[in-house]
């Protein structure tokens, strides 16, 4: 996994994980192909790079990528629950943080839900955590007798 550090930093999300494969697809298909400029007009800038730094090989290139294919699909994914929609830098932050706390490279599946009115929801490997403001206001009014 070392060797592919580079490509997954900036990887936080299922969205961005699905767009890089998809990429990843593309260019394994057309790594025999003559015209390598039509190639790299389609690739984002990322995985323009990606490309040139592979191997000169074509097949050292296949091998090489469905490598990385396989780690980025092994990826564990932790489901965040937001009331908001986060910008890139409060997922990026969020990603790090739970890497830090996980010991490992995770992915966000993101689902925003206006309801929940703040906090969080997190659910990883079969846990659910519910850090949400709507679970705090329903414990506080369960404790007063109102609800």
């Amino acid at each position: 996994m070392e060797d592919f550090k580079n490509y997954l930093s900036d990887i936080f999300t299922k969205e961005e994980l699905l767009f890089f494969l998809n990429e990843l697809n593309f260019l394994e298909k057309s790594i025999f192909k003559k015209e390598k400029k039509e190639l790299q007009i389609n690739l984002s800038e990322k995985t323009r790079k990606f490309f040139l730094s592979l191997p000169p090989q074509g097949e050292k290139q296949q091998r090489f990528i469905k490598k990385l294919k396989k780690i980025l699909l092994s990826l564990p994914q932790v489901k965040i629950t937001l009331a908001f929609s986060p910008s890139k830098e409060f997922i990026k932050e969020m990603a790090l943080w739970l890497e830090r706390r996980l010991k490992r490279k995770i992915i966000l599946e993101i689902f925003v839900r206006p309801e929940i009115g703040g906090g969080a929801i997190l659910e990883y490997e079969g846990k659910y955590l519910d850090f949400s403001l709507r679970k705090k206001i329903k414990e506080i009014l369960r404790n007063e007798g109102r609800f």
